[in-house]
């Protein structure tokens, strides 16, 4: 059965397709803008295939466009080609940076059941140049990893980064990265009891609630810590 002219048309623009990107480009000149506190020799150095004076297909501009992505440093990053002297190119790369960090704070909401110093430890983002965002991520992975080596599993991670028409932004350039340690404020049994009775519940699991102390202030004041259990006191008392 033949192939009509019709059918045949999307193929021939798929094989145009993919036959543009293994065409050489020369790349005479490479205008970076965009770029305001990540220099150029790091963005450079991140590149594997485009130079001044290479030849490269438009499938190796992409994947360093992707590497320079991958840097963590850039909301997004844009390239256009254009013509230059004789057959060169010039290759306009536009990059967008996340927001500039002139300083990075932990803050623990809670009874610090951790020392701050060892969170401290784990802080990757730097100041005085654009946000690592993925720098970021980690630091906030493995301050609650290290929570939970720890015993502790109930903690939130949040930080200050704002996200305003689609662009992130971090108020003064001050970075707050926050842990919130949460404590039991009432314990809650759901489903029948039968004969035995929600205090002895209670009783039984030996875990402190806030509930149970803040009516008598100075009490509260002293058995504030004891009421954010860790892992294993939760499960013992389960």
């Amino acid at each position: 059965m033949g192939i009509s002219k019709r059918a045949g048309l999307p193929f021939f623009l798929i094989f145009f397709v993919l036959a543009g990107t293994s065409l050489a480009v020369n790349i005479g000149m490479i205008d970076l803008i965009g770029n305001y506190s990540i220099t150029r020799e790091e963005i450079m150095a991140a590149m594997a295939y485009c130079r001044e004076g290479s030849n490269v297909t438009l499938g190796d501009i992409e994947q360093d466009i992707f590497n320079i992505k991958d840097m963590g440093y850039f909301q997004d990053v844009k390239y256009n080609i254009t013509n230059y002297i004789g057959d060169t190119k010039i290759l306009t790369l536009e990059v967008i940076e996340y927001p500039y960090i002139k300083e990075v704070t932990v803050k623990v909401e809670g009874p610090r059941l951790i020392d701050q110093k060892q969170l401290a430890q784990y802080l990757l983002v730097q100041t005085n140049k654009a946000l690592n965002y993925k720098k970021l991520i980690r630091t906030m992975n493995s301050i609650k990893n290290h929570y939970t080596t720890e015993g502790f599993s109930m903690i939130e991670m949040k930080n200050n980064v704002q996200v305003i028409d689609g662009n992130m932004f971090v108020p003064d350039g001050k970075l707050t990265i926050s842990v919130v340690e949460y404590g039991i404020n009432d314990i809650v049994v759901i489903g029948e009891l039968g004969d035995i009775t929600y205090q002895e519940i209670f009783d039984t699991l030996k875990i402190r609630t806030f509930k149970a102390y803040y009516e008598d202030f100075w009490k509260f004041i002293t058995i504030k810590d004891k009421c954010y259990p860790n892992t294993t006191e939760l499960q013992m008392a389960f």
